[in-house]
């Protein structure tokens, strides 16, 4: 995949598909530094295009790197501002960094523009949960769900939030859903 990549690029260094298909390739090497710098000539080339940000914030999440994923991130939903795609990754950003108010305010935002981006309600759920909101965390785990989410988490949390709640009876299938999907679902348990 690097060697078709480059090929690309070579062929037509203009390209910000070549670009960002070999930083994605070399990202999935490993060569966060040599995806991060195709990364960036993607986003030179087409600046108002919000993926190459995305992918940006991605991978300096991963490398702990977390203002510098917030920048990226922030400056995707700048030049899309309605892309999903770009509200959700700047919200699970927030999230992983603690900053879980802001993450439901972005999250909130993502599933108003588009309604049908399913992981937006999954993270969403899990914001609303883990800042105690368990009425509206209930609301959209059942909306990932409805929309094909498959997270193994999405049906324990949302058995959980019924439990802080005190509906046990609906607690139960969902927990025992998780247990069914993996038995090793400890806290369905």
């Amino acid at each position: 995949a690097v060697e078709t990549a480059r090929l690309a690029v070579s062929l037509d260094d203009t390209s910000v598909f070549a670009h960002r298909d070999l930083g994605y390739a070399l990202e999935k090497q490993g060569n966060y530094q040599g995806a991060v710098a195709e990364y960036q000539r993607a986003s030179q080339l087409h600046p108002r295009l919000a993926q190459p940000y995305i992918d940006l914030g991605r991978i300096h999440m991963a490398r702990s790197r977390y203002q510098d994923a917030i920048s990226a991130l922030e400056k995707a939903t700048v030049v899309e501002p309605t892309s999903a795609h770009a509200l959700d990754s700047l919200g699970r950003a927030y999230f992983n960094t603690g900053d879980h108010q802001r993450a439901v305010v972005v999250l909130q935002k993502a599933v108003e523009v588009d309604p049908d981006f399913t992981p937006a309600y999954g993270h969403l759920g899990l914001a609303y949960y883990v800042v105690r909101n368990y009425e509206d965390a209930i609301l959209m785990f059942r909306k990932a769900l409805e929309l094909g989410a498959t997270e193994l988490e999405y049906y324990y949390e949302l058995g959980l939030a019924y439990a802080f709640l005190d509906r046990c009876d609906e607690a139960r299938p969902w927990c025992l859903k998780a247990i069914e999907l993996n038995n090793t679902a400890w806290p369905a348990w």
